[in-house]
């Protein structure tokens, strides 16, 4: 594998123009050549004109990428020597994650796959996915072997949709490489654009467990109250509930009860609002002990 050094650029490819791919596209193009590609046709036509529905981005941040080239020919990014996932990976009805798009996405890469090229996966998957789901996909339709033709990492994706202050670029990346070779190598490609800097993960493994931690707790805040409660709330506030010490487990609380209360003890101890008395149920005066 050959060293990614400023005198011997990659060339990058970023799968999936979402509100991860766009940014990132946008964000490697003033330093690399980049190739941003999304099986969307109306997707590709509307970034083209400047038109972007997540609204991560703007018409002239667009039209400024000189070294971006949008298109939805897969044929196009033949020529990358790094591949970046970002397509979704949806949870279905019974919980489990769909990893149909990101399969698929392998499969695309596989087709293309050169001797020396890396393959990065941001997508949010469980701890495995990558070396145990993804590789054997880029192997059986690339005929080329995982390790010594090609390399593959996992980084993360940390943004939040629609904050414009904590970016890619002021966010510390987590990469990580399937050996020490493509860890140094990814962590490289990606120093040049985070300016937070990177942290390598031990391992590909640790790096995803890295991303379903970060998840959880993005996704549930918890407020202590003393050694009274403890309680939860999803950020989007559709979910409240508290801890039962009895049950030994959480207690989704009825929709609506306590909802604004549980929120307001959130901000609190968070020190978003002055401390004050609030009224919130409580399940037993042991709980959370």
């Amino acid at each position: 594998m050959q060293q990614l050094t400023p005198s011997n650029p990659p060339i990058i490819a970023i799968i999936g123009l979402g509100y991860v791919g766009l940014p990132l596209a946008l964000a490697f193009s003033k330093h690399y050549q980049v190739i941003g590609y999304d099986l969307n046709h109306a997707r590709v036509d509307a970034l083209k004109k400047g038109e972007d529905t997540t609204l991560e981005t703007d018409a002239e941040a667009i039209k400024n990428a000189n070294h971006l080239v949008l298109t939805n020919d897969l044929a196009k990014i033949a020529s990358a020597t790094v591949f970046i996932v970002t397509v979704p990976t949806p949870v279905n009805a019974d919980k489990s994650p769909d990893l149909s798009s990101l399969l698929y996405a392998s499969s695309q890469i596989a087709s293309l796959l050169k001797r020396g090229d890396i393959v990065i996966y941001e997508s949010t998957v469980y701890p495995g996915c990558t070396e145990e789901d993804c590789v054997p996909v880029l192997e059986k339709y690339s005929a080329l072997k995982f390790n010594q033709d090609f390399k593959v990492g996992y980084s993360p994706e940390r943004i939040n949709p629609g904050d414009k202050v904590n970016t890619v670029e002021t966010i510390v990346k987590v990469v990580s490489g399937s050996d020490a070779e493509s860890a140094e190598n990814i962590a490289k490609t990606y120093e040049l654009v985070v300016k937070a800097g990177t942290h390598r993960a031990s391992s590909i493994k640790v790096a995803e467990a890295s991303k379903i931690i970060e998840n959880t707790q993005r996704d549930v805040n918890i407020a202590r109250i003393g050694r009274v409660a403890l309680m939860y709330q999803t950020t989007d506030r559709q979910v409240t509930g508290a801890w039962d010490n009895n049950a030994r487990e959480w207690v989704e609380l009825p929709a609506g009860d306590y909802r604004t209360a549980i929120q307001s003890a959130i901000r609190v101890a968070s020190q978003l609002d002055a401390p004050r008395i609030i009224e919130l149920p409580v399940l037993a005066p042991e709980a959370a002990q």
